[in-house]
């Protein structure tokens, strides 16, 4: 709603959930705001993910910025949404 109303320059989403993505798609599909997405770099041994949103070129896909172990501890949300 917040790129509806012209209430931001740039999106930046963090978050893990795929559940999030038609928003995303949306915003896109809208026009006129930039959106970018934030990850966390995976343990090591693990594969880093990236968003990538389906039906989309590659000129569209959204920035995603990397955060590294230490960054992401500092920025965390620990509230308890229960």
């Amino acid at each position: 709603m917040m790129a509806v109303r012209n209430e931001y320059d740039v999106g930046i989403l963090m978050s893990g959930d795929t559940d999030l993505h038609p928003a995303l798609e949306e915003v896109i599909r809208l026009g006129g705001k930039t959106v970018e997405v934030a990850t966390w770099e995976p343990l090591s041994g693990r594969r880093r993910f990236r968003v990538r949103l389906a039906g989309l070129s590659g000129d569209l896909q959204p920035y995603c910025h990397c955060i590294g172990h230490t960054d992401y501890q500092t920025i965390q949300d620990s509230t308890n949404y229960a």
